[in-house]
């Protein structure tokens, strides 16, 4: 009976989640214009309410990862209204319970029985993962070439151990949400974002994964070296 409890507040609370986010991106609210327009407002609302707005920021992270696109708008956008730290640290604590509840969805939905169904099709798969899936996780979450659900839900289709995901996912993420809070809360307007995107960040990121895939290469260039008896 508990068990059936939490899993329909766990689904009420997702669906409150998803049905404010969705009102917010349609109604064209989670956009640099309408941040840049609204930035006396919110900042106001910000000094009045600082606690109610810190928690519907990370509610709307949260958001971002179970299907909401947005989280760089936001990563940027609270850095000029909370500050460089606050901003990383809001947005990393969303961004991590939103990835936590996608990935549980994802695993107890279909993650076992495609885990089951298919265990001989997997195998090498799961293999490879057991050894290096956190690398894997952390470049992904260093270079968002995957939009951030994606990964969320992919993961929770695999083997990966829970606490890893977690973890990987808390620490992947704060790289980029360092470098973007800290250039939003360095912007007097936000129409100033465009000029953020330049090669050096993206070299940056580029270099932070291949240095996290340094042991997977180590790992696959030791066997292919290994003599053959």
């Amino acid at each position: 009976m508990q068990m059936h409890v939490k899993r329909i507040s766990l689904l009420f609370f997702m669906v409150m989640i998803v049905a404010g986010a969705t009102y917010l991106w349609q109604g064209d609210y989670l956009t640099f214009d309408s941040i840049q327009r609204n930035q006396t407002a919110l900042l106001e609302f910000i000094d009045r309410h600082y606690a109610k707005a810190v928690l519907l920021y990370i509610l709307i992270y949260v958001a971002t990862g179970l299907f909401l696109p947005g989280a760089l708008i936001l990563t940027i956008s609270g850095g000029m209204l909370f500050g460089t730290l606050p901003a990383v640290m809001y947005a990393n604590t969303g961004a991590t319970c939103g990835s936590i509840l996608a990935f549980m969805l994802s695993r107890h939905a279909l993650g076992h029985y495609i885990q089951r169904r298919f265990a001989i099709q997997l195998e090498r798969f799961n293999q490879e993962l057991s050894r290096h899936g956190p690398h894997y996780l952390l470049v992904l979450r260093i270079l968002p070439i995957v939009p951030f659900f994606v990964v969320n839900y992919g993961a929770g289709l695999t083997r990966i151990p829970f606490v890893s995901f977690v973890w990987t996912t808390s620490i992947g993420m704060l790289p980029g949400s360092l470098i973007y809070s800290y250039f939003g809360s360095k912007l007097a307007r936000l129409s100033e974002a465009e000029g953020l995107f330049s090669w050096e960040i993206l070299l940056a990121l580029v270099l932070l994964s291949l240095f996290a895939l340094l042991p997977v290469a180590v790992h696959h260039l030791g066997i292919r070296k290994k003599p053959t008896s």
